[in-house]
């Protein structure tokens, strides 16, 4: 029965079929694939089944895409097949499994390659050999078409359960019925609790819930778009929906939430075979948005690796054509300053997005102010934070969707103020008269001042700006000045003396010795 011709090309279809279906749902993680047969004859059937489907698994490859190989490993790496045969050979087999099956060095080169990640051998066929005490963590899926019992089942199915980068569990698909031997085996070796047929027919209710409740969330949103309309208006469809998404704050949160419960169910259930390509479909939308939300407002698209490689590019894609892509990888300070990248989030036409363009934008500038001046990046800090909070409050507007649009525009407006009185006091050292690092300075006496409400002209807050830095690089010449405490002391009294000396403040302040020598040491942390 398990050597019938017909059954067996309707395994090594399933086999291909299933295994690319797993690859492509995590298209840049390394899946590899064991399957094991009940003898040598039907192994090597199975071998030459699957060949016939994908004639290009049997060249031979440095690795499944040579360009990811640095110059070293490509001079390194050896030439194989992506589907291999691993058995012992027997003297009577005929000559072309004889060869096939190769030496005793043969099979060690094979386990070598199979354990390399980036090798280009991905799939191996198995009998009785390496189904016990061969750990591959990358091996994501392992195809049972032999009858296994007891120890040697646990065994055999512990070879999927390794984890590695993007593994959190493999996956066992079971072709000859082996659900009770191996519940009796798991109540024998295993833990009480432990039932991975339990765990995946609650993965999959779990999914179909969270389907349905995301399903009802999002009624008002028409999705057509995405399932069905021309490549530019599914990415439209696609933004369109994270505006939807956040058009509330209540609505972001559940859908975050609900979304990453999704996810989870999504990843155990997605390499089961058993979800509908309707479910699929509406799955990777979800996803899709998700992905989006988290690239605007985080900066990462953390669910990429979980989405197949179309969606996955529809993603970069929508995210790009808003121009949030540019923004957010703008890390250096002249890219964030430009007028280019602050017209592309300007240039955005969907509101959330662009408020969320702009604040990312002005995170990223406040912190880079900050490696420079830390008090004024703090003022500007605390006036974002004003901001933000006002659109968290959106959901107290209790108007149509254009007044919420124009409530965030409007907010929008304020990040712009910001940002521009930012890059105004970026430049104000110059109109002061005292260098970038002497208005550091001079800004912390200033600020000191003001918050303890002590009279001290602006003009002599200037001259002991000065007289502070010129302090601070005598002080700071030595290398390891920051760490030593007896040059931490000098600086300690050679400050409170020129402090005395001008007058300030009328009483001494521990703050403004911290404050100082936090700029400082700030300072020279990134001056470089």
């Amino acid at each position: 029965v398990l050597g019938h011709p017909d059954r067996l090309k309707r395994l090594s279809v399933d086999i291909v079929e299933h295994y690319e279906k797993l690859v492509s749902n995590k298209p840049n993680i390394t899946q590899k694939a064991m399957v094991v047969c009940a003898d040598r004859q039907l192994a090597y059937s199975v071998y030459n089944q699957i060949l016939n489907i994908r004639p290009d698994w049997g060249v031979a490859k440095k690795a499944q895409d040579e360009s990811v190989l640095t110059k070293d490993e490509l001079y390194n790496s050896t030439k194989i097949p992506k589907l291999n045969m691993v058995a012992t050979r027997d003297p009577d087999d005929d000559k072309a499994l004889y060869e096939l099956l190769g030496t005793k060095e043969h099979r060690k080169n094979l386990d070598k390659l199979f354990k390399n990640p980036k090798s280009n051998f991905s799939v191996a066929i198995v009998v009785d050999m390496w189904i016990t005490g061969f750990d591959v963590p990358e091996l994501a899926a392992m195809y049972i078409d032999k009858p296994l019992q007891k120890h040697t089942l646990i065994q055999t199915i512990s070879r999927v359960n390794r984890k590695a980068e993007g593994k959190e569990q493999g996956l066992v698909v079971d072709y000859i019925g082996i659900k009770e031997d191996m519940l009796q085996a798991i109540h024998k070796y295993g833990k009480e609790q432990d039932s991975p047929i339990k765990e995946i027919e609650i993965a999959f209710s779990v999914f179909k819930n969270k389907l349905a409740t995301i399903d009802k969330l999002l009624h008002g949103f028409n999705a057509n778009k995405f399932f069905n309309g021309e490549p530019l208006e599914r990415l439209m469809c696609l933004n369109l929906a994270s505006e939807f998404v956040q058009a509330s704050k209540d609505l972001t949160t559940r859908f975050m939430q609900i979304s990453r419960e999704l996810k989870g169910a999504y990843e155990i259930c997605s390499p089961s075979g058993r979800l509908t390509d309707d479910e699929i479909m509406q799955a990777q939308f979800y996803l899709a948005i998700r992905s989006i939300i988290y690239k605007q407002t985080n900066g990462i698209a953390p669910d990429a690796e979980i989405m197949n490689s179309v969606v996955e590019k529809m993603v970069q894609d929508a995210i790009t054509c808003t121009g949030i892509e540019n923004i957010v990888n703008a890390g250096k300070p002249q890219d964030i300053f430009s007028d280019e990248i602050l017209d592309e989030a300007l240039s955005t036409k969907l509101p959330i997005t662009k408020f969320n363009a702009l604040m990312m934008l002005l995170k990223k500038a406040i912190s880079q102010y900050g490696k420079v001046n830390k008090v004024k990046a703090i003022e500007f800090d605390e006036r974002l934070k004003l901001v933000v909070a006002r659109y968290n409050e959106r959901d107290k507007l209790v108007f149509t969707s254009e007044v919420v649009a124009d409530f965030i525009n409007g907010l929008s407006d304020e990040i712009i103020k910001i940002f521009s009185d930012l890059e105004s006091d970026k430049v104000s050292f110059a109109d002061l008269g005292i260098t970038f690092e002497e208005k550091a300075f001079y800004d912390i006496l200033v600020k000191v001042r003001d918050t303890h409400g002590f009279k001290y002209e602006n003009d002599k807050c200037l001259v002991l700006a000065k007289e502070i830095k010129k302090l601070i690089d005598d002080k700071s010449q030595y290398a390891d000045w920051a760490m030593r405490e007896d040059i931490k002391n000098q600086l300690n009294q050679d400050l409170t003396v020129l402090l005395y000396k001008s007058g300030y403040p009328p009483e001494w302040d521990d703050e403004i010795f911290e404050k100082v020598m936090e700029q400082a040491q700030n300072f020279k942390k990134w001056e470089k």
